[in-house]
């Protein structure tokens, strides 16, 4: 059955797939390797400058919403939404201007002008996926993603195919944009109130603050990271590194897609209702990633060597680490602390996650080397959902086996444990 969480989980599939098709479209079409490149470094850059406050604020808004027929909260989030988005592209035509420290590659600095003009319209139109999950739109959802990924799949790759270059190309990638916030306009004026709320504004910014920090702080993780690599290896072992420290995409965006799905249940339905669906929820999950991750663990080091080349063989070991991540991301204490508005705990954990992160990175770094700081990033996830469990029970009286099914749980973390062990 498509439910609106199946169908944002969806959605997200779409997104990473989409981007990842990019990837080999233009590889395989013949752009050149320095095009590509500047691609992915806007990519890149834009998503520094903007993922922590996009998720923020939808967070925001999923616990702060009120369901109506006309919902004032979806034309306030979408004001302070673009208005965000416009700082983001002031800060973009900064880099342009003649004094920036990038004006020496002009070149380059022509793309981050077109580029600049997505980040203006794709900030706000991340509100239509919200909007249709929260109007409980599920097929909506689900072809809208078809359509919106297939628009922006199409306008990034047909100029290649065609014989143009990358300006073309990054055209197309505005123009996608562009359709994404047309449809948004066209969301808000069959859902939206157009009415200014001052108060709403104001509990909406209160509750984003800590989560866009809490965001941030769970991001710099991996930055920081790469840094103490950098710092104790060369160049190549930086490389083995960075290929290796990722994570099993799909977990990643699922959980999340299913923790933010369920952060207006938990608001609107309280906390005895919400926790039947996700301990339900996040069992299919466990039953469907913890195989699959068992499964990549055992043929990792077959793997790298034919993907990449026989210099990355070691980056196997790296990621075998990170698979033991999905021991922490599904399960979901903070899913309940959003719907219920505790974002400064939310906060305060991910500041001490990241804290852990880093001192254990630093002092497994010199006994344990690369794997060491991977091992570290598994910890401080194991810990940071440890502690908001400990912190719902004693502060909301929720109990963890209330939303957790620990018997799987435990049983599937001891397999994968075991399952680790056998390939070290």
């Amino acid at each position: 059955m498509l439910t609106p969480v199946r169908s944002l989980q969806f959605f997200q599939v779409l997104r990473f797939a989409t981007f990842f098709l990019t990837g080999i479209l233009f590889t395989k079409l013949g752009l050149s390797t320095y095009e590509i490149g500047i691609y992915e470094a806007l990519l890149f850059l834009g998503s520094v400058l903007s993922f922590f406050w996009l998720s923020g604020l939808t967070q925001s808004l999923l616990a702060n919403y009120e369901p109506k027929e006309k919902s004032k909260e979806f034309f306030n989030a979408f004001l302070v939404l673009s208005g965000i988005s416009v700082l983001v592209f002031i800060a973009f035509r900064l880099l342009i201007t003649p004094y920036s420290f990038m004006a020496n590659n002009p070149e380059v600095l022509y793309f981050y002008g077109t580029f600049s003009f997505y980040l203006l319209f794709i900030g706000p139109s991340f509100l239509a996926e919200y909007i249709l999950l929260l109007k409980e739109k599920s097929k909506g959802l689900a072809v809208y993603g078809i359509v919106a990924f297939g628009i922006q799949l199409a306008a990034v790759a047909a100029p290649i195919a065609l014989g143009y270059g990358l300006d073309e190309a990054m055209y197309g990638l505005v123009l996608s944009s562009v359709v994404r916030f047309v449809i948004t306009i066209g969301l808000l004026i069959k859902y939206a109130e157009f009415k200014l709320d001052g108060n709403f504004i104001q509990q909406f910014l209160i509750t984003a603050g800590p989560l866009m920090a809490a965001t941030l702080l769970s991001g710099s993780a991996e930055y920081l990271d790469g840094f103490i690599v950098s710092k104790y290896f060369d160049e190549g072992t930086f490389a083995v590194y960075r290929y290796g420290a990722k994570e099993f995409p799909l977990v990643l965006l699922l959980a999340n897609a299913f923790s933010n799905g369920m952060v207006p249940k938990v608001a609107q339905l309280g906390v005895s209702e919400a926790v039947k669906t996700i301990k339900a929820e996040s069992l299919k999950l466990m039953h469907l990633f913890f195989p699959i991750s068992i499964g990549f663990m055992l043929v990792s080091e077959w793997i790298y060597p034919r993907l990449f080349n026989a210099d990355f063989a070691d980056s196997a070991a790296v990621f075998n680490v990170y698979l033991l991540l999905v021991v922490s991301r599904l399960v979901f204490p903070q899913t309940l602390l959003i719907g219920l508005k505790k974002a400064k705990t939310i906060m305060l954990v991910a500041g001490l996650e990241l804290a852990v992160n880093f001192g254990l990175s630093i002092l497994f770094v010199h006994q344990f080397g690369l794997v060491g700081i991977a091992f570290a990033t598994v910890i401080a996830s194991v810990l940071d959902k440890l502690v908001l469990m400990f912190w719902l029970k004693s502060s909301e009286g929720v109990s963890p086996t209330s939303y957790w099914p620990w018997k799987w749980h435990l049983g599937y973390s001891v397999v994968i444990g075991l399952a680790y062990w056998f390939v070290s």
